[in-house]
């Protein structure tokens, strides 16, 4: 069902995308849409956006695992609004490539990424090697006592924008794999627009269209629901922006 959305659109591969919006260093904003509008903004979309397309699919099983030392330290960070934040996680792509990624959240609200490829078979394991390696990236964090502490699995479709250089990812179907694929928050589907710059003609369309501009972590909501006693306000904000009953 998901590549009926971008059955209109012109197509492009991975080099192409890569071309003209890597974008390991960016601005990102986050967006929830009630999946029923999807049809509408996909619509508006098609005019200037180019859909990664692969082996006849447009949408792509992501698999992620997420890691966090026993303080639960890049969950608090985030939820306290912490500037200069991580998320360490594996994400395995549906070409069966896996890297060992770390997203660095900036003081100047920017966000890096850094990735090095592993075995696509160690989902939940770092290795001695891999410690190193966040050693040298992040602090606040004992890279040698993270563990994995949420499974997630979706699906992604990813656009791309050649005239203003923009990465816009449609994350849909979010559920917890570790939790019976018990969703993340049903019926909402996220998007993340990615670009250089703050503010682009690109946030404009999507609030028209029925998206809602959201400060949402699917990390954090996906913890939150693996503790009802932690504080739930982001997954009832999301719910209320698009919509849905809150449970």
């Amino acid at each position: 069902m998901p590549d009926n959305l971008f059955q209109h659109f012109s197509l492009t591969n991975l080099e192409v995308v890569d071309e003209i919006a890597s974008l390991q260093r960016r601005y990102e904003s986050k967006y929830v849409i009630h999946q029923s509008r999807l049809h509408h903004l996909a619509a508006e979309l098609q005019r200037s956006w180019l859909v990664l397309s692969m082996n006849d699919s447009q949408a792509f099983l992501y698999k992620t695992t997420y890691f966090d030392d026993d303080n639960l330290t890049s969950y608090r960070d985030h939820v306290k609004g912490r500037r200069h934040r991580y998320k360490i996680r594996v994400r395995t792509y549906s070409d069966d490539s896996s890297f060992l990624e770390v997203k660095q959240k900036t003081g100047r609200g920017e966000t890096k990424k850094f990735r090095r490829p592993r075995p696509a078979d160690q989902q939940d394991q770092i290795s001695p090697q891999e410690q190193d390696w966040l050693g040298q990236l992040i602090t606040g964090i004992d890279q040698h006592s993270l563990h994995a502490t949420l499974h997630l699995n979706y699906l992604r479709s990813t656009l791309v924008n050649p005239e203003r250089g923009e990465r816009l990812t449609i994350d849909q179907e979010i559920v917890m794999s570790n939790q019976n694929n018990s969703p993340l928050i049903a019926g909402a589907t996220i998007i993340e627009l990615k670009n250089q710059f703050p503010h682009s003609p690109t946030n404009r369309l999507l609030v028209r269209c029925g998206a809602r501009r959201v400060s949402v972590s699917k990390y954090c909501a996906g913890i939150a629901r693996l503790n009802p006693d932690f504080h739930q306000g982001m997954i009832r904000t999301a719910q209320r922006l698009v919509g849905l009953e809150a449970d």
